[in-house]
C-alpha cells in the first residue's frame, strides 16, 4: 500500500505530535505536513492530500473556514476536526459542512478508528463515483449508440408510453430532442389507427414474451406521407427479470420496398415483353401482328389508347391496327410523316426523326396537335414509336395514357423494346408476305404463260390475264382495248367487274381519254380520283355510274409495237406502290405477248389456210386434168371422192384422217399420168401386155407422190385401191387388212361409180345391180364390213 499523505492543520506543534503519534499506534504509515494558517494550508492542497486533521479553532483561522476551501475546491479529502472544547451544536454544523468525523483532544484514542472510518468512507465514495462515472460514460455511449444509427429505437413502459427514443426516431416524429417523447404514449404522436396496430403488436409481445421479428408495418412521416418500416419487438425485463416494457427497433424500407415494387414492375413488363415477344414470333401475318401489339400494349402496359401505322411511300401513314377497337380517335387521325403540316402530328415527327417523341402534358407541350380533341377524350401524355428496320423507319407505335405520369424514364424504355420487338416481327412478316405476294405473282404470271401455250384462244387469255389482275392487284373491274394498226383505233375486246356493257361498245382514237393517252405516249396513266378528272375520261360518266374511284391505264406493248390497253379500276381511293405497279406491268407485258401471239397464229393460221386451199385446188386441178385426158371417167373422181367421204364419215374414220382420205380420192388415178395415150385412150379391149402397162399405174402414183411430204398422207388410196380382199389385186397382191383401211373404203365407192356410169362399150348399171355385184364380190374383192356399211347407207 502508498504512503499516506496526512496535512495537520494546528497551531500548536505538540498537539500536532499527540495526533500523529495515535495515527502510527493506529497502524497508519504516513508522511505528514503541519500548517496553521489559510495561505499554507491552501497551498499543501494541490496535490491534494490523503487525510486531513483540523483543529475547529485557531488565532488565524478555522477548521470550519478550511472544510469551506476543500470542499469549494471540489476536493474529496476525509476531514476529521479535533478540538480541545465544542459544543453539539458546533459538531453538528461540523458535519453538515461535510467533515467525516470529530474528536476531543481529551479523547485521540478514538483517532485510528475514526481515520479508518473517514478513509473507508473515502473509498466507497471513490467507488460509488466511478461506478456512477462508468454509468454515466455507459449511458452516454448507449445514447451516442442509439442516436447514430439511422433505425428508429425506442424502449416503453406496458403502457406503450415512452421511456426512452434515439434521436432519429424524434426526428421522424418531429420532435426536437428524444427527451421531448419521454412520458408520452403511442397515440399522442400516431393517426390512432395506427396506434391502435402499434398498440395491439406492444401486448402481443408482453403477453406471449415473445420477440416479434422483421414484421413489414405501413406507417406515415408526420407529413403523412406514407412509408413502409420492418420492425423488430422485443420483451424488455428488469432486474427480477420480470416482463417491463418493449424495445422496439424499426428500420425505414420505403426505397426497398419501392426497389422491390420496381423490380416486380420490372420482372412483370420483362414478362409481358417475353410473352410478346413469344406471341409476335408466332405469326408472320402483319394485320395480325399489328393487333397483337396494340392489344398488348393496353393490356400488358397500360396504355389507353394504342395504334400502329405503316408508312407509305406518298407520305402517308396508313391504320394498320388499333385496341380498343372500337375506340373512334385512330380512324379520324389522317396522319403524314412528310415535313408538311400535316406532318407535324406526334406519329409524323416520330417517323421522320426515327426516334420516339414523348408528349408528357398534353395541356401545355407546344407541339401537340388536335389539343382539344385529345383533351376531351380524357388524354393527358402520349407517345410515338418508330417501327425501324436497317435505319429505315417503316412504321409507327402511337399509345395514349389518361395518367399524368404514365411515361416515366422505365416505362418508355420498355416501350422502345416493345417497339422494336413490333420493328422485328412487323419486317419478318412483311419480307414473308413479300415473298408470298412474289410466289403469288410468279404462280400468276404461270398461269399466264400456261394459258398463252395452251391456248390460241385470245379470249381465254385475256379471261385468265384479268382474272390475276383483278386477284393479286386487289382491283374492282379490268378491261382491255386492242390496238387496229389499220384504223389506228382502241376497241373494247374483254372486261371484268363491270355492272353494266355500255362499255363494251367503246373505240377510242390514240391519244383520246387517258386509255388513249397511254398507248400514244407508251406510258402508265395514273389518276387517283376520276371525280376530279371528268373531262379527261371519255366514258366518265359510266364509270361514276359503276361508282370508280382510281384508275390506272397501261398500255400493251410487244416488241416495240402497241398491241393495246389495260386498265385497272377501283371502287375506292387507292395508291399504287412500286411494287404493284411492277406486277401491273408484267401482267401487261404478258397480256401483250398473248395478244402479239394470236395476231402472229391468226396471221400463220390464214397463210396456213390459203396454203391448204392452194394444195387443194392443185389436187382438183390434178383431178380434172386426169379426167379430162380421160373423157369416159369425166366427172368420176369428184363423184366417188363424195361416196367415199361419206362412207368414211358413216364408219367413224376421224376428220383428221379425212383430208388424206379426199386427197387421196381426187388423186387416185394420178399414176395414169404415166400411162400412154394408145393404152390409155384405147376404144377397146387392152392385150395382156396393155393390162401390163396399165396395172403399172398405182406404182406411178407412189413414185409421182411419195416425194411430196405434204401428200404423204394420202397414198394409201393411190398406191393400193386396186389390191383385193383375196389378195389377187395388183401392184403388191395385198389381202384383207393388209390393204390400209382408206384403199378398202375408196374400192367399193369407186366400181359402184364405174358401175353405175356409162361407157362406150356399156350402158350404166342400175343401183341394185351394182350394189348386187359388190354384195357378191364381198369377201374376194371388197371388204364385206365396209360392204355392210355402204349397202345399208342412203
Amino acid at each position: 500500500m502508498d504512503r499516506l499523505q496526512v496535512l495537520v492543520l494546528e497551531d500548536r506543534a505538540a498537539d500536532a505530535e499527540l495526533m500523529i503519534a495515535e495515527l502510527r499506534r493506529g497502524g497508519f504509515s504516513f508522511d505528514w505536513h503541519r500548517v496553521d494558517n489559510e495561505r499554507d494550508f491552501a497551498a499543501h492542497l494541490t496535490p491534494p492530500p490523503d487525510l486531513i486533521l483540523a483543529d475547529f479553532n485557531m488565532p488565524q483561522f478555522t477548521g470550519v473556514r478550511a472544510l469551506q476551501i476543500v470542499r469549494g475546491r471540489g476536493l474529496d479529502i476525509p476531514f476529521i476536526i479535533v478540538s480541545g472544547s465544542i459544543g453539539e451544536d458546533v459538531a453538528v454544523r461540523a458535519l453538515q459542512e461535510g467533515a467525516d468525523d470529530y474528536l476531543l483532544k481529551d479523547r485521540l484514542t478514538r483517532l485510528g478508528a475514526a481515520a479508518s472510518q473517514a478513509l473507508e468512507a473515502k473509498r466507497l465514495r471513490d467507488k460509488k463515483r466511478q461506478t456512477e462515472d462508468e454509468l454515466t460514460r455507459e449511458r452516454s455511449l448507449l445514447r451516442t449508440m442509439i442516436d447514430t444509427l439511422p433505425d428508429f429505437i425506442s424502449v416503453k413502459d406496458r403502457d406503450s408510453r415512452f421511456l426512452l427514443v434515439n434521436r432519429a426516431y424524434a426526428e421522424f416524429l418531429g420532435q426536437n430532442a428524444p427527451d421531448d417523447l419521454t412520458g408520452k404514449t403511442v397515440r399522442d404522436v400516431y393517426p390512432s389507427d395506427l396506434a391502435a396496430q402499434y398498440i395491439a403488436d406492444d401486448q402481443v409481445v408482453l403477453k406471449t414474451k415473445q420477440s416479434m421479428l422483421n414484421q413489414e408495418s405501413r406507417t406515415v412521416d408526420r407529413s403523412g406521407n406514407a412509408l413502409w418500416h420492418l420492425v423488430n419487438k422485443i420483451p424488455l425485463r428488469n432486474g427480477t427479470g420480470e416482463i417491463a416494457g418493449v424495445v422496439s427497433i424499426a428500420r425505414d424500407i420505403t426505397a426497398h420496398k419501392h426497389a422491390e415494387e420496381q423490380i416486380a414492375h420490372q420482372l412483370e413488363t420483362l414478362t409481358a415483353l417475353y410473352s410478346t415477344a413469344q406471341k409476335l414470333a408466332q405469326s408472320l401475318n402483319v394485320d395480325e401482328l399489328a393487333r397483337d401489339t396494340v392489344e398488348r400494349s393496353v393490356r400488358e402496359f397500360g396504355a389507353r389508347l394504342a395504334w400502329i401505322g405503316r408508312v407509305e411511300p406518298d407520305g402517308a401513314i396508313r391504320l394498320l391496327g388499333q385496341w380498343p377497337p372500337e375506340h373512334p380517335y385512330p380512324a379520324t387521325i389522317i396522319g403524314q410523316w412528310g415535313d408538311s403540316p400535316e406532318g407535324q402530328v406526334t406519329s409524323g415527327r416520330s417517323v421522320r426523326s426515327s426516334d420516339a417523341v414523348v408528349i408528357q402534358d398534353v395541356a401545355t407541350d407546344p407541339g401537340v396537335v388536335r389539343r382539344e380533341t385529345l383533351l376531351e377524350l380524357g388524354f393527358k401524355q402520349l407517345a410515338a414509336f418508330p417501327l425501324v428496320s436497317r435505319d429505315n423507319p417503316f412504321g409507327v407505335l402511337v399509345l395514349y395514357s389518361d395518367q399524368a405520369d404514365f411515361f416515366t424514364p422505365a416505362r418508355i424504355a420498355f416501350l422502345r423494346a416493345l417497339s422494336n420487338q413490333a420493328a422485328a416481327a412487323l419486317q419478318n412478316a412483311r419480307l414473308f408476305e413479300d415473298a408470298e405476294r412474289r410466289l403469288r405473282q410468279l404462280h400468276a404470271l404461270r398461269q399466264i404463260d400456261m394459258a398463252i401455250t395452251g391456248s390460241l384462244d385470245l379470249r381465254v387469255t385475256l379471261n385468265v390475264i384479268l382474272d390475276q389482275v383483278t386477284t393479286h392487284l386487289k382491283a374492282d373491274a379490268a378491261n382491255v382495248f386492242l390496238f387496229d394498226p389499220h384504223t389506228q383505233t382502241l376497241g373494247f375486246a374483254i372486261n371484268r367487274g363491270f355492272r353494266s356493257k355500255v362499255l363494251q361498245t367503246a373505240t377510242l382514237r390514240l391519244g383520246e381519254g387517258h386509255a388513249g393517252r397511254a398507248a400514244l405516249e407508251r406510258q402508265i396513266v395514273t389518276v387517283r380520283n376520276l371525280a376530279g378528272e371528268p373531262g379527261k375520261v371519255t366514258y366518265a360518266p359510266q364509270l361514276a355510274a359503276e361508282g370508280f374511284v382510281s384508275y390506272v391505264a397501261v398500255p400493251l406493248l410487244s416488241k416495240g409495237q402497241v398491241k393495246g390497253v389495260l386498265e385497272v379500276l377501283h371502287r375506292t381511293g387507292v395508291s399504287p406502290t412500286p411494287d404493284w405497279l411492277a406486277f401491273l406491268e408484267a401482267l401487261a407485258g404478258q397480256a401483250a405477248i398473248a395478244i402479239d401471239n394470236a395476231n402472229l397464229f391468226d396471221n400463220l393460221e390464214r397463210l396456213n389456210t390459203d396454203l391448204v386451199m392452194a394444195y387443194d385446188a392443185t389436187i382438183e386441178g390434178w383431178s380434172r386434168a386426169l379426167d379430162l385426158r380421160d373423157r369416159e371417167t369425166e366427172g368420176h373422181s369428184q363423184r366417188v371422192t363424195d361416196l367415199t367421204l361419206r362412207l368414211a364419215r358413216t364408219m367413224g374414220i376421224p376428220e383428221t384422217d379425212l383430208v388424206h382420205i379426199r386427197r387421196g380420192a381426187l388423186l387416185h388415178d394420178i399414176g395414169k399420168m404415166g400411162i400412154p395415150d394408145a393404152i390409155l385412150l384405147k376404144p377397146g379391149p387392152l392385150s395382156d401386155e396393155e393390162w401390163q402397162v396399165m396395172r403399172r399405174h398405182p406404182t406411178y402414183a407412189y413414185e409421182l407422190l411419195a416425194p411430196i411430204g405434204h401428200l404423204r398422207g394420202a397414198l394409201d388410196i393411190p398406191y393400193c385401191h386396186h389390191e383385193k380382199w383375196d389378195g389377187t389385186g395388183y401392184p403388191r397382191g395385198l389381202r384383207g387388212e393388209q390393204i390400209p383401211l382408206a384403199a378398202r373404203i375408196f374400192a367399193v365407192p369407186d366400181v359402184y361409180d364405174a358401175l353405175t356410169s356409162a361407157r362406150p362399150y356399156r350402158p350404166a348399171w342400175t343401183t341394185d345391180r351394182a350394189l348386187a355385184y359388190i354384195r357378191e364380190n364381198a369377201e374376194t374383192h371388197f371388204d364385206p364390213r365396209i360392204v355392210e356399211v355402204f349397202s345399208n347407207h342412203d
